[in-house]
């Protein structure tokens, strides 16, 4: 009965032998898995860093340029008032420099007048 008894030992621990063998080689095996996993967490996780600080940088752009057009518009406007104030004040001087050409030109015109009437009446007294 010894002899069973050995004979069933050995073949239970031949088994768990083999058992333990099996369940080590599938230790491994999800270690080397775990450990690829893990790199593409960490890579997965970079890249999602990268897209994100793009994103962040993209905003910032977007704002930027928003900033930007929102200048230019006031600038665009500040300038179209300035010209609208250089223009009004070309029209003024236009307008006040004719007034006086024509100020000038009534009063020579007055003057020669007056000065034709004298020598008509020059002329005059000369034919008598």
């Amino acid at each position: 009965m010894s002899c069973f008894v050995d004979c069933v030992l050995k073949s239970a621990s031949d088994a768990d032998r083999a058992r333990i063998l099996e369940l080590e080689a599938s230790e491994n095996s999800l270690k080397v898995e775990n450990s690829h996993l893990k790199q593409v967490a960490d890579v997965a996780l970079t890249q999602a860093s990268a897209v994100e600080g793009q994103k962040v940088s993209q905003e910032k752009e977007l704002l930027s340029l928003r900033q930007q057009l929102i200048d230019i518009q006031s600038q665009s406007d500040e300038k179209k008032v300035i010209g609208q104030c250089l223009i009004s004040s070309l029209v003024s001087r236009l307008l006040d420099s004719l007034m006086f050409v024509q100020q000038e030109s009534v009063s020579e015109k007055s003057l020669a007048t007056s000065k034709n009437r004298q020598w008509i009446q020059f002329w005059d007294l000369l034919q008598l």
